[in-house]
């Protein structure tokens, strides 16, 4: 009995790891625009949780930490950040490999003046810890 135990431990805790390898908690990603995702928590079932950082050019919001929640699975990916004092919300999806994580990203937000608008763009994160 203690030897099925101890196997079943072993299998979990490689599976646990195998997990942790794609989106390890206490990452830091970076895009090619200068924006980063930092990851803090990562549950085993696939949600996460950490702060994004908008550095683009030409969007609002910027070089100010922002909610950021999602979940990974195998190497699927999806996150979502709400940059409410801009009234916008994006929302990125795609996969990690190794050390990159490419993207498709939705951008909905309301201009001042003007109907709400959407801009989708691709984004290539390389992970920098």
């Amino acid at each position: 009995m203690k030897r099925i135990l101890l196997a079943l431990a072993i299998l979990l805790g490689f599976h646990t790891f195998a997990f942790c390898q794609g989106l390890p908690a206490s990452s830091l990603w970076k895009n090619q625009r200068g924006s980063t995702l930092e990851v803090f928590a990562v549950d085993p079932a696939g949600p996460f949780q950490g702060t994004f950082i908008n550095r683009a050019a030409g969007f609002s919001c910027q070089d100010t930490p922002y909610p950021a929640a999602g979940t990974i699975k195998n190497t699927a990916i999806v996150f979502v950040v709400s940059f409410a004092p801009c009234s916008s919300y994006a929302t990125w999806y795609g996969k990690v490999k190794g050390n990159t994580m490419t993207t498709s990203l939705i951008i909905l937000y309301v201009p001042p003046n003007g109907p709400p608008q959407k801009v989708q763009k691709t984004d290539l994160f390389t992970r920098v810890r």
